[in-house]
């Protein structure tokens, strides 16, 4: 066994101990209800016939007796026992598979963005799949060992040179299976690298929200096409592993023929000597079949442990990865502040490039937004305004230089500190398919009877609430029919009256608006910008927009060009000046002009 399966069996035996010791406890007590049933089958039925040869002090009807009862406890155990296992491994894979969902969701962003984790992320899903076949493989071969320590002294008290026998065919079939198995990782790498490929497509074509560009775009034949190579691909890669598996089940069962006709034999002439009683030949028998196929299924054991090691380690080097604050509380700043004040952000010096990449995005941004202060961002696409914005989420932390939060370093704070003090509206933002009272409470759902109320007000001010009085179950509909057949779904200007809500309930000190208004129509945002004011009101705003006629709404406008503050000030003092702001907003005018001649 190689030392890094020896610590794979180590480290499920040890993870499995601490997230549920019944699981562990049910297993042991199955090996050794199983270990007392095989004794039985052995040892009973020589007691039996050495009875009725004239052997022993009992008679056979007290060891039938013996033996029917015994068995009737043993199997009746082993059933409940399996029974208890079954549903303890379904919980287990449920939490591993928690595990790694929980995992993505509180990994950092710049490390979920990376290539090299996406991949490792793919694998550990592969890996999950795995776990229950490995767990299942690790007390298998326990149960095995077991079985034969136990066989071991059954068979020396007879005789020692069936050991031998038995250990030569064993040896035999390991030094076969080494010899296949670097042949079996490769073709279950290559149903690693399919499944990727596979999951991909298939879940593209099964995905509701792709079915308008596969029926517009008539993507059905094309989409079909590839779901049949890759079937194609799977079925190649399933004849290898067949022929590969009957190769093993063929040497296996030449090695085993041979080996059990060499220990028949040898037994046969034993009994023959009158060496053995006629109990004693039926115990040998016996007990060589079972040492035999123990022995054998250690050393498939072992290969189906180390062939699922490789990805079950992926998952576990995916889990050990940093989340955003992998660090207790004390270890951060407090920031205590109250609730009808906004923030004081200070941007110093700040340099960023997205990691693997060359080219800095953002290069010495130097920017102070007062409390109170609503700021408007702009500038041409690519100019870093977003990048700007994953930075303020501490998202990514940057190359260079600090954002400062009333005079404190954000990335001194906890995430879960910080966060309370921000509201954010996404410009790809979501929707989840829960309640609509569930998407504006999100994280404070807990208390969703006292903060029903303010959700309420929170579409009110959205101009949400007026479609809410049309639906059945009002704040309580569901969004989509995920969950629900009443469900219902919502336009895409309904969704972002939603999140307006959203960010309006969660009563933060700092607000960002990425294109709050893009799906709406100029009616609908021009209510939402005459509530502009209470949607910032006692908060610190920094609004991203393409409708340049938006930053009219704002205290200053920040002017971002190839990840450079080129020009600060308000509405009137930028188009004095008219320079790239000017240029950005006389452009976008003109399509709202109507020209003469």
């Amino acid at each position: 066994m190689s030392k890094k399966t020896f610590l794979l069996i180590i480290q499920i035996l040890g993870d499995l101990f601490k997230k549920d010791k019944g699981f562990i406890a049910a297993n042991s007590i199955k090996i050794v209800v199983s270990a007392a049933s095989m004794l039985i089958m052995l040892i009973y039925p020589r007691l039996i016939i050495d009875s009725l040869m004239g052997v022993g002090s009992y008679s056979a009807y007290f060891w039938i007796i013996m033996m029917v009862a015994s068995h009737f406890v043993v199997r009746l155990s082993l059933g409940l026992l399996e029974r208890y296992i079954k549903i303890k491994n379904l919980q287990i894979i449920i939490h591993y598979s928690t595990s790694l969902y929980i995992k993505s969701m509180k990994m950092e962003l710049s490390l979920m963005e990376k290539a090299t984790i996406a991949e490792k992320r793919t694998l550990a899903a592969s890996g999950l799949g795995n776990i229950s076949n490995c767990v299942s493989n690790i007390f298998s071969l326990i149960q095995n060992i077991v079985s034969i320590i136990v066989l071991i002294f059954v068979i020396l008290s007879l005789n020692i040179p069936l050991i031998a026998l038995i250990m030569a065919g064993a040896i035999l079939y390991l030094l076969f299976q080494h010899k296949i198995f670097k042949e079996d990782m490769n073709i279950h790498k290559q149903f690693g690298k399919l499944f990727t490929k596979w999951g991909y497509i298939t879940d593209t074509a099964k995905n509701s929200e792709n079915a308008k560009e596969i029926k517009f775009y008539n993507l059905v034949d094309w989409m079909s096409k590839k779901i049949h190579y890759f079937a194609g691909e799977n079925r190649k890669i399933l004849l290898d592993s067949t022929k590969l598996g009957l190769k093993k089940d063929i040497w296996k069962n030449i090695i085993g023929g041979v080996q059990n006709l060499l220990i028949y034999a040898y037994i046969c002439v034993l009994a023959l000597a009158r060496r053995i009683t006629i109990g004693e030949f039926v115990q040998y028998i016996s007990a060589v079949s079972v040492f035999s196929d123990s022995f054998f299924g250690i050393v498939d054991n072992f290969m189906e442990i180390s062939k699922n090691g490789t990805t079950i380690n992926d998952y576990f080097e995916y889990i050990a990865l940093e989340d955003m604050d992998d660090k207790s509380d004390q270890e951060f700043l407090s920031l205590d502040l109250p609730s009808d004040k906004g923030l004081k952000i200070s941007i110093q010096d700040l340099w960023f490039k997205y990691p693997d990449t060359e080219d800095y995005i953002l290069k010495g941004v130097n920017l102070d937004i007062e409390p109170n202060m609503a700021l408007s961002l702009v500038g041409k696409n690519g100019a870093g305004k977003t990048t700007l914005i994953k930075l303020l989420l501490r998202f990514y932390k940057p190359e260079k230089g600090c954002i400062k939060i009333n005079g404190v370093d954000i990335n001194k704070l906890s995430i879960t500190e910080y966060y309370k003090h921000l509201s954010v509206i996404f410009q790809d933002f979501k929707v989840f398919a829960f309640s609509i009272l569930d998407n504006i409470l999100m994280s404070q759902m807990e208390n969703a009877g006292e903060n029903r109320e303010r959700a309420l007000d929170s579409l009110k001010m959205s101009g949400f609430i007026n479609d809410i009085e049309k639906m059945p179950d009002k704040e309580n509909t569901f969004i989509s029919k995920v969950f629900y057949d009443n469900g219902t779904e919502l336009s895409g200007g309904m969704q972002q009256k939603l999140v307006l809500a959203r960010a309006y309930f969660n009563q933060s000190n700092f607000i960002i608006l990425d294109e709050p208004t893009a799906m709406l129509d100029p009616i609908q945002e021009y209510e939402i910008y005459k509530q502009f004011n209470d949607i910032i009101k006692n908060r610190t705003a920094i609004y991203i927009s393409h409708r340049m006629s938006s930053s009219m709404f704002c205290d200053k406008i920040a002017v971002l060009d190839d990840g450079v503050i080129i020009e600060y000030g308000d509405h009137s003092e930028l188009m004095e000046k008219k320079g790239l702001y000017f240029s950005l907003f006389d452009a976008q005018a003109d399509n709202y002009r109507v020209k003469e001649g």
